[in-house]
């Protein structure tokens, strides 16, 4: 009997020391990038993938990075937008107006130029639409 209160208090004291150098604990953190936008950052959103970071400031700018932070795109909406969310593929945004009581729905995609210098074409050269057409990626 005379063991058990021992067993007790050493239990307790042994809790108290776990539980206070658990507390004790560091942290280590550190800034990767620091992104500064033209207007007052108002909400932010995370492509699925991870690969793009989409910044909504005021005035309706949506401004878009890679994922380290290089800038890649600036969207223009306009209007008193206040909150945005992305789609899993990442390719769609979901803007909410909370003023207007609305939500945008915006599908975008980047365009890609394709330098074709010295490459077999048809058709004039000057043509308003062209049509780039991969058929062996070796």
């Amino acid at each position: 009997m005379l063991r058990r209160p021992f067993f007790l208090v050493l239990m307790t004291v042994f809790s108290v020391f776990c539980l206070a150098t658990g507390a004790l604990a560091a942290v280590d953190w550190e800034v990767r990038k620091k992104l500064v936008t033209d207007q007052e950052p108002l909400d932010t959103a995370m492509s699925a993938d991870g690969k793009l970071f989409f910044v909504l400031t005021s005035g309706g700018k949506v401004h878009i990075y890679t994922s380290n932070g290089v800038a890649k795109e600036t969207l223009e909406i306009g209007g008193s937008i206040d909150k945005i969310d992305v789609s899993k593929s990442g390719d769609v945004l979901y803007l909410t107006d909370s003023s207007k009581k609305s939500i945008q729905i915006v599908e975008f995609d980047f365009v890609l130029d394709v330098d074709i210098e010295g490459a077999p074409f048809r058709g004039p050269v000057d043509a308003p639409v062209v049509i780039t057409l991969f058929t062996d990626f070796q």
